[in-house]
């Protein structure tokens, strides 16, 4: 079906095959529009947009890649092979439709998918402020765990008292700092105890 004459055409089917499948992949997976330079976790995604200020169409995602990989091969093995023109032009033939191809896909991305998805912001999901309950008893001068809820999310985190002071299960707490990955928290009733003296004075 797709005579291949030579190691380059081995090349150009064998890429076009490797884009095909795992542009396929991508889109069923939901990978599609990680960028190729975040890593490939939420957070850094995040970062990335907001390196961006998050405008325009990026082409240095996976699909774009991948599309380009495609389009490129595909259309350069066909010039070559179903025109018989030389290597030279069908190769640069092949980098425009490769780009062409990419650019649609980052185009199609940001307009349908990445403009009309609400903006993320990592203030949104600072732990600092939060207000939770004790779920594991702090002891004086050790260590507890309390819950809270953000976004809908429940969340633990180990923690301890400001003042070094026990705190019983089911408190309501404010978290003041994060420290190692421990929250250091506060009754929530003592710091408004703590802010109507402030505010007498």
């Amino acid at each position: 079906m797709f005579p291949i004459n030579d190691l380059f055409d081995a090349f150009l089917i064998g890429g076009f095959l490797f884009g095909l499948f795992f542009t396929i992949a991508s889109v069923a997976l939901g990978f599609g529009d990680i960028g190729a330079d975040t890593g490939s976790d939420v957070g850094s995604d995040i970062g990335h947009d907001l390196d961006h200020g998050g405008h325009g169409p990026d082409l240095f995602n996976v699909s774009s890649i991948l599309a380009f990989i495609t389009w490129f091969t595909g259309v350069t093995y066909l010039v070559r092979n179903g025109l018989g023109w030389f290597v030279g032009l069908a190769v640069l033939i092949g980098l425009l439709f490769g780009v062409a191809g990419a650019w649609f896909i980052a185009w199609f991305l940001y307009s349908f998918l990445r403009k009309n998805s609400p903006e993320l912001n990592p203030a949104d999901w600072d732990q600092i402020g939060q207000i939770g309950h004790v779920s594991g008893t702090i002891f004086p001068n050790g260590y507890g765990e309390i819950v809270y809820e953000q976004h809908g999310s429940r969340h633990s985190l180990p923690a301890r008292s400001k003042e070094g002071v026990g705190i019983d299960r089911n408190t309501e707490v404010v978290v003041l700092a994060i420290e190692k990955g421990v929250a250091v928290v506060q009754p929530w009733a003592d710091l408004m105890q703590e802010i109507s003296l402030e505010e007498e004075q």
